[in-house]
């Protein structure tokens, strides 16, 4: 779960650091290692077909949530916050495929995207709106505390989804509020492929670890 997101992000950073003049010829081999490997991983396995990430899974969740709920009747409010890679994600697959009426939030608003996205500042006032809460922030420490922020009561704990790494949430100890983590959203079961296909991907990665070995070997490195 993810794996695509992963590799894709592990390629920028490789090429944000040869653009900053951090990179090195190590760096590049390493980029071609990888980058060799995912190609052949998509290209002679299965493996392609199961590039779910956690934006789908998230989607899951909430739907089941929602249906669980009998919130499906009317259409649900659900409040994004966080505006990088992952929540634009998110929040485009709840308005196209979960039918859901969206308010994308994130920390810094540009001017040119005040009608679409609203402040963090706003949260509270935006809140008594929703029928589930998606938070995926990079920050470092909780952006959103729910004991400040509060969610309304109703006869049905409210979702809460938590994406952030380490998490961006707290204070959601609370009876109406339904936590859901980044670990509890990927211990959620999945259908993965078999023990052999696996097998047949751990032996590409070896091959493509052996070659990157060797290229080091070859420049003393």
């Amino acid at each position: 779960v993810g794996e695509r997101e992963i590799a894709g992000q592990l390629n920028r950073s490789l090429a944000a650091a040869r653009l900053a003049g951090q990179g090195s010829g190590f760096h590049n081999a390493l980029q071609t290692a990888v980058g060799r490997t995912v190609k052949k991983v998509q290209r002679l396995t299965v493996w392609r077909h199961h590039g779910r990430g956690v934006h789908s899974l998230a989607l899951e969740e909430l739907q089941r949530h929602l249906q669980a709920c009998g919130v499906g009747q009317v259409r649900p409010t659900v409040v994004v916050v966080g505006m990088g890679e992952i929540g634009r994600k998110i929040a485009g697959l709840i308005g196209s495929i979960a039918k859901c009426k969206v308010i994308r939030v994130n920390r810094t608003v540009g001017a040119d995207r005040k009608q679409e996205v609203k402040p963090l500042s706003d949260l509270p006032r935006l809140l008594p709106q929703a029928d589930a809460l998606v938070v995926a922030t990079g920050a470092r420490d909780p952006v959103v505390d729910l004991n400040v922020m509060r969610l309304p009561v109703r006869d049905k704990p409210t979702l809460v989804m938590d994406l952030g790494a380490p998490a961006q949430v707290s204070g959601y100890h609370q009876a109406h509020i339904r936590y859901c983590g980044l670990d509890d959203l990927l211990s959620l079961p999945t259908v993965a492929p078999d023990d052999a296909e696996s097998g047949h991907v751990l032996e590409l990665v070896e091959e493509g670890l052996r070659e990157f070995v060797l290229e080091c070997r070859k420049r003393e490195w």
